[in-house]
């Protein structure tokens, strides 16, 4: 992405999700220094309802909130209709120290992961490289396992308890 953003086209649409309000408004402090208009959410569905409320570039979503989740959030975007809503880059945030989380996100249509405490510099250039590489990104969450966590050593219970949430459709967003 361009240092700044022409006077006279539209600023890109970016969405942050975290029940963290420091986080959010952290996150939301970036991206505006990067030319974007940003929104915060509070979890899962209101990111949701912003993403089908406007032209969305990219999302910035914590994995575990209360209402919705981070990881419905994403299996929703990868499993909508609309081939716009699929496409729109993810970005994954957690302070979850699971050794499995990244092949989770991956399964699970996730553009990247970015554990917290967050860092501006890591933010910024996971931002210009989603930027650059935007025209080619194409995810398809269809590959997710049934059970992603046969096979793997074992995970935390909160990352099980995400994952059932999507297994089971409880929470799919509409």
């Amino acid at each position: 992405m361009p240092q700044s953003v022409a006077s006279n086209s539209p600023k890109p649409f970016a969405i942050v999700a975290d029940d963290v309000k420091a986080n959010r408004t952290l996150v939301s402090t970036w991206f505006a220094e990067l030319g974007y208009d940003c929104r915060p959410a509070n979890n899962g569905a209101e990111a949701w309802k912003l993403v089908r409320e406007h032209v969305t570039e990219l999302v910035v979503t914590d994995i575990d909130m209360p209402v919705c989740s981070g990881l419905v959030l994403l299996h929703s975007l990868r499993n909508h209709a609309s081939a716009d809503l699929r496409r729109v880059p993810v970005i994954v945030m957690s302070s979850m120290r699971d050794r499995e989380i990244c092949a989770f996100i991956a399964a699970y249509g996730g553009t990247v992961f970015l554990p917290k405490p967050l860092e501006k510099e890591a933010f910024v250039r996971m931002v210009h490289g989603i930027h650059d590489l935007k025209s080619e990104y194409v995810s398809d969450a269809s590959g997710a396992p049934e059970t992603p966590w046969q096979g793997t050593q074992r995970i935390s219970p909160t990352l099980r308890r995400l994952v059932r949430e999507v297994q089971y459709g409880r929470a799919l967003l509409r």
